[in-house]
């Protein structure tokens, strides 16, 4: 049995393109600046949706190296 690597978030998102790097950067900027509870929670969400899908990237590029 093979062993997955493991990455932490920091490492995971250098995989992301700049524009994506952008758009999280401003999610965390909104996030700081929310007055309201609910809209906190809404940028809140946003950051969490883009580290689901660093981590399906990062899963992806693993299997495709395991394979090969």
């Amino acid at each position: 049995m093979v062993r997955e690597q493991i990455a932490f978030p920091v490492e995971k998102r250098k995989l992301l393109t700049e524009e994506e790097q952008a758009l999280l950067a401003d999610y965390k900027g909104k996030e700081k600046a929310a007055n309201t509870t609910v809209s906190k929670a809404y940028y809140t969400g946003r950051i969490h949706a883009f580290y689901d899908i660093i981590d399906l990237i990062y899963r992806d590029r693993l299997k495709e190296r395991m394979g090969k």
